[in-house]
């Protein structure tokens, strides 16, 4: 039934899809907890973590299905993983609003959607006319990557210095900035290796004959694997906050 994917893949999509049920129990568990302070937050892991189910169930789906299926199914579990991202950085945005009093907080967060989708747009538009198909997908996979750097640091760069300016009023999560900056790091990885790997590529292409192809060939199944990893870790930490969110509840609870 799996033979289809990928030994490592799979196990990618089995860590991921064990981790969203994990927090949506656990941002459950924050819901019904005392502290209303946090229930936002709560509120948050369960919906991005439902979503973030879908979005992994989609793509186990997609590699088991036939091809007019499988492309609804890449859609869907795009849709589904940008749905996941934008309702978590939201319940942040009310978060830090509610206790902060930063009410700005929602422009530059929720404003990376959308400019990273007009972004994609506008390079696709300008890279239309380039000499060859595999500059068009090394400049795309250069250019995309950078966007996703540049747009993912500005959030998180953001949430960052507004946990750390407040940790010293704030009485339940003073360490979430430390969370969000060892998240953050995790982030930069995948970014930073394939604007390396494209632009090393596309440097290779320019230079004529078919260095960038074998550039590519060869060394594309390592970023692959690079990504894997780095995604299942990512799914590890994503308990982190959620954790820690709900062991402060209990010994907030249990202090009084």
């Amino acid at each position: 039934m799996f033979s289809n994917i990928n030994p490592l893949l799979l196990v990618m999509l089995i860590v991921g899809t064990a981790s969203d049920i994990a927090v949506m129990i656990i941002g459950t568990l924050i819901i019904i907890g005392k502290v209303r302070q946090v229930k936002v937050l709560g509120i948050g892991f369960v919906v991005s973590s439902v979503f973030a189910l879908i979005s992994h169930l989609c793509t186990m789906a997609f590699y088991l299905s036939s091809e007019p299926v499988s492309t609804a199914l890449s859609w869907e579990s795009s849709a589904a993983g940008i749905v996941a991202s934008v309702a978590g950085s939201i319940c942040v945005c009310l978060y830090i609003h509610k206790n902060y009093g930063c009410k700005w907080v929602y422009f530059p967060v929720l404003a990376q959607p959308i400019v990273s989708t007009i972004a994609r747009l506008a390079f696709e538009y300008v890279l239309r006319d380039v000499s060859s198909t595999m500059q068009y997908v090394f400049s795309m996979g250069l250019s995309s990557n950078a966007t996703s750097l540049v747009t993912g640091s500005v959030e998180a760069v953001i949430l960052i210095v507004l946990f750390y300016k407040n940790s010293d009023k704030e009485k339940l999560i003073p360490h979430a900035w430390i969370i969000r900056l060892v998240e953050y790091c995790r982030f930069l990885i995948i970014p930073i290796a394939s604007i390396i790997f494209y632009s090393v590529c596309l440097k290779g292409e320019l230079q004529g004959g078919d260095t960038g192809f074998h550039m590519y060939h060869d060394s594309y199944g390592n970023l692959v694997l690079l990504m894997y990893i780095i995604t299942m870790l990512g799914s590890l930490l994503a308990f982190l906050m959620p954790v820690y969110i709900l062991v402060r509840i209990k010994r907030s609870e249990t202090e009084e």
